[in-house]
């Protein structure tokens, strides 16, 4: 399971979420998607920001943006603990299915 997760595929089902009314989603939780959609935008701006780190070497990190980086992944872990079951099913289901 571990390496299954595509990364194109998690940042575009978290940018589809992380929008403010989120179109064409395959599965709406009855609550509607709660901290998950909190939890999908922070992912979406952590993934852009490894992509940065990794691969262009004149980008530079402070450690004040280093220690805020690493607690808005915290904060992203804590709203994915907080979601309900079905919001986090939702968002699992969609991330490891593709919708036809």
């Amino acid at each position: 399971m571990y390496r299954s997760v595509d990364h194109k595929t998690l940042s575009g089902l978290c940018g589809q979420l992380s929008q403010t009314k989120p179109q064409n989603v395959a599965i709406m939780p009855a609550d509607g998607l709660g901290s998950v959609a909190d939890f999908a935008r922070v992912t979406a701006n952590l993934q852009r920001q490894r992509i940065l780190a990794d691969y262009d070497p004149s980008q530079s990190f402070s450690e004040a943006e280093a220690k805020l980086t690493i607690s808005e992944a915290r904060q992203a872990i804590n709203w994915f603990g907080s979601s309900s079951d079905e919001q986090k099913e939702a968002f699992l289901t969609m991330l490891l299915f593709r919708q036809r």
